[in-house]
């Protein structure tokens, strides 16, 4: 479970190496969360469209995988939004079709068993009257996705649930199905539904939701589809933008060919590939906006930036089966020499592998394009390695491993971010 204080738990003594066996929904809720985070006026906007979609989704007679598919596209429905301007827009009342929903659509189509739930993510601004043909799970979203919209979060939530009952209504036959909206006129007569919605464990009613489910699906993912599901989670992250486009792909293979020349188990290599896909997810709630700045950041930026490795452990620390993946991925900005960032970590409180995955995220930065500079060569980035080593900022052993065997890490990080740029490439030719 995620701790309470700011303190993170060190990461040394990692002597059995766990199997990577997160559990699905877990892992979508994490998504979830780490999607509300960019901004105040977003935050568990995901959960609570998930939860009203559940409650109409069951009042509307579904069940088992339709249920399951309307709940986790809820959870997930604005991941194409990639910009903190088009989440916003999307709470805009009568918002209608945008690129957003394509997007996720494209995002989320091909991750394990999220298929059927992109289709209803394609389509979840469908106004009934007029694409009444689309699944009932697409209106059900549309409904739900709005409710949440109209909700002021500065105000008693009771005080505004005549409002947003009556707003609803009044939109029905053009905007929402209207068996659907009285429906939700039914829901929304109980004073426990708005306490729920407004209730900071609105996450855990979700997953009371899914769980309760016939035919729930709550499985442990496994290696395999725990490496795909990460890789999906990559691409949410690094498609914001075209500076970061292909940045976690490169993490994961320099960490794996790095960890691999150190001797490390195929077990543990695994367990590194994950935690190099998803060691920026926190920056899912850093704006792609500032994430394309091309001077130099503030100082209030720079905090922003900061964010994302706190974010990053606390977020994946809560998934039953990555508790190491957490630990190895969140510390890339942790120094030797407790000079890094957030948790001021030093010396032994840092696993090899998290080590690995810092020096490997040094080297791909540096070897990229950003805004602001163009990319370093990787002889001239290795030498920038050596003296952070020297200095006690980054390990001694894996800079000597990299410098020794450059070509092969650089030629393997640079297949993974060449296939990765063409999947973006592809990614946004929309037609």
């Amino acid at each position: 479970m995620t701790q309470t204080t700011s303190q993170a738990p060190p990461s040394r003594g990692c002597r059995d190496v766990m199997d990577v066996s997160p559990k699905l929904y877990s892992l979508i809720l994490s998504v979830a969360d780490a999607l509300d985070l960019i901004s105040p006026e977003l935050a568990s906007h995901h959960k609570r469209v998930a939860y009203v979609a559940s409650l109409l989704a069951k009042a509307a007679g579904l069940r088992g995988a339709a249920l399951e598919n309307v709940v986790v596209a809820a959870l997930l429905h604005d991941a194409g939004g990639l910009t903190l301007k088009s989440k916003l827009m999307a709470l805009e009342f009568e918002h209608t079709h945008s690129e957003h929903e394509e997007y996720g659509y494209k995002l989320l189509r091909d991750a394990p068993s999220l298929g059927e739930a992109a289709a209803l993510v394609r389509r979840h601004h469908a106004w009934w009257g007029r694409e009444a043909h689309l699944p009932l799970g697409c209106h059900i979203l549309h409904l739900a996705d709005r409710v949440d919209a109209l909700v002021d979060k500065r105000r008693q939530i009771l005080d505004q649930a005549g409002e947003v009952t009556a707003a609803i209504a009044e939109h029905a036959g053009l905007m929402f199905d209207p068996k659907l909206t009285e429906l939700f006129r039914e829901i929304a007569a109980r004073e426990s539904f708005w306490f729920d919605l407004a209730s900071p464990r609105i996450g855990s009613l979700v997953l009371a939701e899914l769980t309760a489910n016939e035919g729930a699906r709550d499985i442990d993912l496994g290696a395999d589809a725990a490496l795909e599901f990460s890789r999906f989670i990559a691409q949410l992250i690094d498609f914001r933008s075209r500076f970061t486009a292909t940045h976690s792909s490169g993490v994961a293979a320099c960490s794996v060919a790095l960890a691999a020349k150190a001797g490390l188990s195929a077990k543990e290599l695994d367990l590194i590939r994950v935690a190099g896909y998803l060691h920026d997810l926190g920056k899912l709630a850093v704006p792609a906006e500032l994430i394309e700045k091309p001077g130099t950041l503030t100082d209030s930026e720079m905090n922003v930036m900061k964010s994302h490795t706190y974010l990053s452990y606390h977020i994946l620390s809560r998934v039953a089966g990555l508790e190491q993946v957490a630990a190895w991925a969140s510390f890339h900005h942790e120094r030797l020499n407790g000079s890094g960032y957030p948790f001021r970590l030093r010396g032994e409180d840092i696993a090899p592998q998290a080590r690995i995955i810092a020096a490997a995220d040094i080297f791909t930065a540096m070897t990229e394009d950003r805004p602001y500079r163009a990319a370093t060569a990787p002889k001239t980035a290795v030498g920038v390695l050596k003296d952070m080593a020297a200095h006690g900022l980054v390990d001694q052993q894996v800079v000597a491993i990299l410098a020794a065997d450059l070509d092969a890490v650089h030629d393997a990080r640079e297949q993974a971010q060449t296939r990765a740029l063409e999947q973006y490439r592809n990614f946004y030719r929309l037609s």
